[in-house]
């Protein structure tokens, strides 16, 4: 589930780095949607998180910016096939070393980045069977901003209905050390990833401040009173 959030930015001038012209004391409107995606496995997984468009009554849409951030895991495995204990890292220490990519979003909004982990060495004794013999991680790993404005892009996909956006994480991963015949190595990986897209837009028609309201009101009944006396 994605939930909007606000945030109402008063714009006095210019110079705000906009493409799309905003009036002065124009206020700006900035709406946030958040989703997140959870991966079991880094061998292409893929997520389609959904985003409601933007609401043309709430005003004009001048920006549209796509972000996503990334948090990713690998385990370095030993997988014994001899039914004993085993030693392994012997000279060589084993790890394994996972370069993972995560891709969101398509074509002008597509966001890709890339990082590798590598997990520390391990030496000693493994028991049958799949061993975890270390981890590594990064909370923050792989992160990437896409902004689009108008009238320098068409921003008229992201109006209305549903904005549907593909997160894929992939990796290819080695493995080094030393280990007897018939124990064998590999790496397992897990990533969860969160999409934000944001919406800057104009206020469709300000509503006029009460002393507006009450100065308008009183002028009209002021040009009421001197037709009535010419009358």
């Amino acid at each position: 589930m994605t939930s909007p959030k606000f945030a109402v930015l008063t714009v006095c001038g210019l110079g705000i780095g906009l493409a799309a012209p905003i009036p002065a004391s124009a206020t700006l409107i900035q709406e946030y949607q958040s989703a997140s995606a959870n991966f079991t496995s880094l061998s292409g997984a893929q997520q389609t998180l959904t985003f409601t468009g933007f609401n043309t009554s709430l005003g004009t849409l001048v920006s549209v910016e796509l972000s996503f951030s990334t948090s990713v895991s690998i385990t370095d495995q030993v997988n014994n096939t001899t039914g004993t204990s085993q030693n392994v890292g012997s000279p060589t220490s084993e790890t394994a070393t996972a370069t993972v990519t995560a891709n969101a979003g398509s074509g002008a909004t597509q966001l890709s980045a890339n990082a590798t982990l590598t997990t520390p060495g391990f030496s000693g004794s493994v028991a049958a069977g799949i061993n975890n013999v270390g981890t590594a991680s990064d909370s923050d790993l792989l992160s990437n901003v896409a902004s689009l404005t108008s009238p320098s892009t068409d921003l008229t996909p992201y109006i209305g209905g549903t904005n549907l956006i593909t997160v894929t994480v992939d990796a290819s991963g080695t493995q080094g050390g030393s280990v007897p015949e018939f124990v064998y190595t590999g790496n397992a990986g897990t990533a969860d990833a969160t999409v934000t897209l944001e919406y800057d837009y104009t206020q469709a028609s300000p509503v006029p401040e009460p002393s507006s309201v009450a100065l308008l009101v009183s002028g009209i009944l002021g040009f009421g009173l001197i037709r009535r006396r010419r009358a």
